[in-house]
């Protein structure tokens, strides 16, 4: 993403953070050292997604109990929750296209 010696906006690394990307996946895309993806976040006050502790408990805990039957039947169908994920935001892509 950024060339030798170029650096990367604040505003991209705050987006990729928002996106729940851990620092070594940022640091890949960036071409950064996590470190210093990690100092960065530091001087600007924020917090990197803690990607150790499960997404979907936080997901989960607040739905309401109808809609986590609803997922646990959609999920039933044996694709894992990262494929479910990915097929909502391509629908929802693909119909904001249409708009």
């Amino acid at each position: 993403m950024a060339g030798p010696g170029a650096r990367v906006p604040d505003e991209t690394l705050i987006k990729l953070n928002d996106l729940g990307l851990s620092l070594k996946r940022i640091g890949e895309i960036t071409g950064y050292h996590f470190t210093t993806i990690h100092l960065r976040f530091r001087e600007l006050g924020i917090i990197p997604t803690d990607t150790r502790r499960a997404f979907m408990d936080e997901v989960y805990q607040k739905l309401t109990p109808a809609q986590r039957e609803w997922l646990a039947e959609e999920i039933n169908l044996g694709q894992p929750i990262g494929s479910f994920i990915r097929m909502l935001i391509i629908e929802k892509y693909n119909n904001r296209k249409r708009s």
